[in-house]
């Protein structure tokens, strides 16, 4: 069996796996997605849970049964965060992390963002920033090519999150959420430790920009209002 964690960008998912995964997984058991490619190739790896920026679906390309996990946010703070986070550079001395999408972002304000990056949602996994990336994430990568507007994009991230998810979390109840996905596998928690801003350049944006960001990520916020509801149903 194969967990899988479905980690959109900017979900507070490095918090989640210093607190979640390192203390319940050795290093190696963790196996980092690196693309289709590398999963194909490696199919018969023994490795236990798949983390980084990958699509649902992925555990069509691994061997034995799948399991998946996710943490979603609000979409319009998510989107926000996604652009300034890549906007202000390497961290930790990386310095070819992110180098092509940051200089796209340098030449590109955000309220253009999204329709410079369109064609990024074409790929079966991408950690550009574009259009309703939480719903084109949950919904698979057989589904994440379509447009902005698609409501088979919106049907089937719903019916994922539902139905296929074994359990997700929500950042704005974190601590929850992390109790809901520990329960659901059988895991510890670590405690927190001090919180370090990952993004720490001002996120000064205009109106224009705001705009442009709700505009982009219409089904996101149908989907995150979906989650929430789903989220109090299932766990209080």
């Amino acid at each position: 069996m194969t967990i899988i964690f479905t980690h959109v960008p900017k979900v507070a998912g490095t918090t989640l796996k210093s607190r979640l995964i390192s203390p319940n997984f050795t290093e190696s058991e963790i196996k980092e997605f690196k693309g289709i490619v590398d999963l194909i190739k490696n199919r018969n790896e023994d490795f236990s849970i798949l983390v980084g920026h990958n699509p649902f679906g992925m555990g069509q390309f691994t061997s034995g049964k799948a399991r998946y996990f996710t943490v979603l946010r609000d979409p319009i703070e998510r989107s926000i965060s996604h652009y300034f986070f890549i906007l202000q550079g390497a961290l930790h001395g990386k310095l070819t992390h992110n180098l092509e999408q940051r200089k796209t972002h340098l030449s590109t304000p955000l309220k253009d963002i999204f329709s410079i990056n369109s064609a990024k949602r074409f790929a079966p996994a991408t950690s550009w920033l574009i259009d309703n990336m939480q719903t084109r994430y949950t919904s698979g990568y057989m589904n994440s090519w379509r447009s902005k507007a698609s409501s088979r994009l919106l049907k089937t991230a719903m019916w994922n999150l539902r139905e296929r998810y074994d359990c997700f979390g929500l950042q704005e109840r974190f601590e929850d959420s992390l109790t809901v996905i520990s329960r659901e596998f059988g895991w510890k928690v670590n405690p927190p430790a001090e919180n370090k801003k990952s993004t720490y350049i001002p996120k000064n944006y205009s109106e224009v920009d705001l705009q442009a960001v709700k505009e982009n990520n219409k089904l996101d916020q149908e989907l995150f209002e979906f989650a929430k509801d789903l989220f109090r149903q299932r766990y209080g």
